[in-house]
């Protein structure tokens, strides 16, 4: 199963990241401004938890 570890992690990136793309393209829709904040908060969670999943993996 330890090959399957940096997989889960990039999963994970994708998944989140595209979802994050997907919620600010339909904030742009309705505010440009409220969708850049967004975005900048959804990047730093998106890392945040990259970085969770990545100590639990690799203790």
């Amino acid at each position: 199963m330890e090959y399957l570890k940096p997989f889960v992690l990039l999963f994970a990136l994708f998944l989140l990241t595209s979802l994050l793309c997907w919620v600010s393209y339909d904030l742009f829709l309705l505010s440009p401004l409220f969708s850049v904040g967004f975005f900048l908060v959804g990047v730093l969670a998106v890392i945040m938890t990259v970085d969770a999943i990545k100590s639990v993996l690799y203790p």
